[in-house]
């Protein structure tokens, strides 16, 4: 018995060895991807799973030890209190959320998003696994897997896609050698900077001050509601703040994310003496990953600095930006949703009949 204990906890050490590398790996290499957070997950996980099997396989060891013991009992009973509550803390923190969006923003349909998952979540979790009318009826029991399994896979997406977008946030060092830092624009009123493209531009201010060799690309056309420019509105504010003209690009053409980052590419290629300039992204902290992931598809090389903003409209915004992610890239996850589920009703067949 205690042989087949040291086969597993090798095996997990192994798995937590590959996948803590392939990680590391990533986040050095090329960290814009969803296989940042799911590698991540995946060490933790192996990491998880080898204690486990060390504690039983090495249980009448680890019992001799008042020490051993006192570290296992405390971890233990951690990780049950996280497990037990977490799921409610994270629930109630969303519903919190989303009804002070709405007193805070306006009833709007996209600030009803955290109110709706908070409500969605509880159903999916507490009260859709009681529901078993249908289990005689095997066409709706098959039904009913093919709900769960898509919108398990579903809440795996976005938890991997908030660890993706937090490790794309963390940065050891500002001063990194840019060549050009790309704010990307955002509603104004009228002529007036917005607080939210205010902390925008506060943040690539900050990043052109450690990197003395950049420049600024101000990227925003003008929208509905708006006299001037973004990128005009926040050339002004940022010459209110003593720097340079000749620090600073204009791009006012754009109208979304995508056109910002390409018609950006266009102006720092007219403008660069370098090969391959090194090149940052500032935007709202929730909206980086996204524009990462754009930037990538556009082959721009970069990183992702975030602005600050209120955290009651982070949580609701990070919903908006998972949906807007799964826009661009539905037709990968709508296989792997296709692919599982057909799996999955084979195997139910196989066995009902």
């Amino acid at each position: 018995m205690k042989l087949i204990g040291n086969i597993f906890v090798l095996l997990f050490y192994a798995a937590s060895l590959i996948s803590g590398g392939a990680f590391f790996h990533r986040l050095y290499k090329e960290r814009r991807s969803m296989w940042t957070g799911t590698l991540l997950s995946l060490f933790l996980l192996s990491l998880f799973f080898s204690s486990v099997f060390t504690v039983f396989t090495y249980s009448q060891e680890i019992q001799k030890s008042s020490f051993w013991m006192g570290v296992l009992t405390v971890s233990v009973t951690a990780l049950a209190l996280f497990l037990v509550f977490f799921p409610l803390a994270f629930l109630l923190l969303y519903f919190i959320q989303g009804i002070q969006i709405l007193r805070k923003e306006g009833f709007k349909f996209h600030n009803l998003l955290s109110l709706a998952f908070s409500i969605g979540l509880f159903l999916f979790l507490f009260l859709f696994p009681r529901v078993s009318f249908f289990a005689a009826y095997p066409v709706l029991e098959a039904l009913y897997l093919v709900v769960i399994l898509s919108l398990s896979y579903l809440l795996f997406l976005a938890a991997m896609y908030a660890f993706s977008a937090v490790l794309n946030l963390v940065h050891l060092r500002k001063n990194q050698g840019f060549h050009y830092i790309i704010v990307l624009g955002c509603g104004i009123l009228g002529e007036k900077m917005t607080p939210l493209l205010r902390n925008r531009v506060d943040k690539g201010i900050s990043l052109l001050e450690k990197n003395p060799d950049a420049k600024l690309v101000l990227s925003g056309g003008m929208g509905p509601g708006e006299s001037i420019t973004e990128a005009e509105c926040m050339k002004r504010y940022i010459l209110s703040k003593g720097i340079s003209a000749s620090r600073i690009l204009i791009e006012d053409q754009s109208k979304n994310t995508y056109e910002n980052l390409l018609f950006s590419k266009a102006k720092i290629e007219e403008d660069s003496s370098e090969e391959k300039p090194s090149l940052a992204i500032v935007t709202t902290s929730y909206h980086v990953f996204r524009a990462l992931i754009l930037a990538k598809k556009l082959h721009i090389s970069c990183k992702g600095f975030g602005g600050k903003t209120k955290w009651y409209f982070t949580l609701n915004a990070i919903l908006r930006e998972f949906v807007a992610y799964l826009r661009i890239s539905y037709r990968t996850h709508l296989c792997v949703i296709v692919s599982v589920n057909l799996l999955a009703l084979f195997a139910y067949y196989f066995y009902k009949f």
